[in-house]
């Protein structure tokens, strides 16, 4: 959910429902987040996603030049790992194709980083 604290996953063919929040945000009480409780400002701000993972961007809300990170998580919501970008990007999307993140900086310049990540599929 974009600028909030949560991760909601729908099977279209079931109906099931299952939403994770970052730990120790305000709401429920179940999480599955690498995030430590103390980190109220930190939201999922934007996501991507393919066949086989959910990419979501964690951005300070307090803090916009605080590099952000990607968890990535599969279709069940389990975690899958962390990537920790090296740069100030705003938005970012996924190309399925190759495999790789695409960074936007909010600078006039408009500056693209990107990140391959052919590394996670098997």
């Amino acid at each position: 959910m974009n600028r909030l604290f949560q991760i909601n996953i729908l099977d279209l063919k079931t109906g099931e429902w299952k939403g994770f929040r970052i730990e120790g945000t305000p709401g429920f009480d179940f999480v599955r987040s690498p995030l430590p409780p103390t980190n109220h400002n930190f939201t999922y701000y934007f996501d991507a996603v393919d066949d086989e993972y959910i990419y979501a961007m964690v951005r300070n809300t307090f803090d916009p030049n605080t590099k952000p990170i990607i968890h990535v998580y599969d279709w069940n919501g389990n975690f899958v790992r962390i990537l920790e970008t090296d740069q100030r990007g705003v938005t970012f999307n996924l190309d399925r194709v190759n495999k790789k993140l695409y960074f936007k900086d909010a600078d006039e310049d408009e500056n693209v980083w990107v990140y391959d990540v052919r590394y996670l599929y098997k």
